[in-house]
């Protein structure tokens, strides 16, 4: 006979503080959800949940937290170019 897997519940607040994990920290779904042994899936889920009881508006930190991710990955992909452009240029013939 197969084993029958439990379902387990997890109480409102240790939801609402894995979801504001994920966006006051600006730490990833997957990061999070391995790091509480849960299955991403499930924390995307409350996150839309979350969100959606909200009334979908975003507070001031979850916007200010989004620019600085965007502009974050910007400015890493400048650097990246200029590491590539010093390394070209830096190289003696």
């Amino acid at each position: 006979m197969a084993k029958e897997q439990q379902r387990r519940r997890y109480d409102s607040d240790f939801k609402e503080e894995a979801v504001l994990t994920v966006l006051n920290e600006g730490r990833r779904i997957k990061d999070v959800a391995e790091g509480l042994g849960i299955k991403p899936e499930i924390l995307a889920r409350w996150k839309r949940e979350y969100v959606a009881r909200r009334g979908g508006g975003l507070t001031e930190n979850e916007t200010e937290v989004q620019q600085l991710r965007k502009e974050l990955e910007k400015t890493q992909r400048e650097r990246d170019i200029l590491k590539k452009a010093v390394a070209i240029f830096s190289k003696t013939p």
